[in-house]
């Protein structure tokens, strides 16, 4: 009696026993699926390299080039890095050029790196330019040279600038040696670098025997030192004009 009560209970109304409910599995949500930026790497790397101011290169055994970026094969006036791929410089320069080219390449693929050699190179006018050049050997797995890399720096703007400089300092080497005034230059300490001809003819001291000294004690003893020490302080920061006296090395003075 209670075992047929006990069952009623645990029975529907249409006399079947419910089915348990199942908790449904959690999914995460699907998102949309995009292609990786990082994909294809050799794009990029190729992107970075034409992008570079400097001309690239790999080139193997035989001196052929196997890669060439955008600024390298633009100097060789072609219209696509494919144009010189396979190519010796034989092929793409002057035979002097190639020469000099050829001889550098030589020992670099015998193992021996060559380190921001100043050399001469072509524009894409065709013009001489000068390059700053670094080729390193390229070894394999095992360490076996199979090629090199060069890296190709134009410094045509460099080396004119500091040309300008060098002709600008000659100029005023010769403006001061003969100069009839006397000029003497002084180091932030306000010690002697240097003096031209007309002050040693005026003090009577040589230029080797003066360079490194202080100058105002020198030339301004006595009651002129604090005068010509207030000169030179101001002389670092501007013009000074005034008319005074100074004392030579034998001790008579300079009006």
């Amino acid at each position: 009696q209670k075992s047929s009560t006990l069952r009623s209970k645990k029975t529907a109304a249409g006399g079947k026993p419910k089915a348990p409910v199942q908790p449904k599995p959690r999914t995460k949500p699907s998102k949309p699926h995009h292609a990786s930026p990082w994909a294809d790497a050799d794009a990029m790397l190729r992107a970075i390299l034409d992008n570079l101011p400097d001309r690239i290169y790999i080139k193997d055994l035989d001196g052929r080039k196997r890669l060439s970026n955008s600024p390298d094969w633009h100097s060789m006036n072609a219209s696509s890095m494919e144009q010189v791929i396979g190519k010796t410089d034989f092929d793409l320069f002057p035979a002097e050029l190639a020469e000099k080219y050829w001889r550098a390449d030589q020992a670099v693929l015998d193992g021996q790196a060559i380190i921001n050699h100043e050399e001469p190179g072509l524009g894409e006018g065709g013009q001489t330019v000068c390059l700053l050049t670094t080729k390193i050997p390229l070894r394999d797995a095992k360490g076996n040279v199979v090629g090199l890399v060069g890296i190709g720096r134009d410094i045509s703007d460099l080396k004119e600038a500091e040309a300008g400089l060098e002709r600008e300092k000659r100029f005023f080497e010769a403006l001061n040696h003969y100069s009839p005034a006397a000029v003497v230059v002084l180091d932030p300490d306000e010690n002697i670098l240097s003096c031209n001809p007309a002050f040693e003819k005026l003090f009577g001291y040589s230029a080797a025997e003066i360079r490194g000294r202080a100058l105002d004690p020198l030339i301004a003893g006595g009651s002129l030192l604090t005068e010509a020490s207030s000169y030179t302080r101001q002389a670092h920061t501007g013009l000074v004009h005034a008319i005074t006296r100074r004392t030579r090395m034998d001790g008579s003075e300079v009006d």
